[in-house]
């Protein structure tokens, strides 16, 4: 399962999205797909896992948060 990084400053697990390189990297890179899994991380001990959605300047649909 991939992972990828919002900074502690962005995480707000009521609108978990990801942005500038992190996006580029699940969209135009790994090729995701909406529905796949993934979890979100802000390197300071909170983890999300989630499921992609289909336009990624949105939140995520939300699956089980944890720190």
């Amino acid at each position: 399962m991939h992972r990828f990084y919002i900074s502690p400053e962005n995480w707000n697990p009521a609108a978990l999205a990801l942005s500038g390189s992190e996006a580029h990297h699940a969209r135009d890179v790994l090729r995701m797909k909406a529905g796949e899994k993934l979890v979100l991380f802000d390197g300071q001990g909170q983890h999300c896992r989630c499921s992609a959605g289909l336009f990624w300047d949105r939140p995520f649909q939300k699956g089980k948060t944890w720190s």
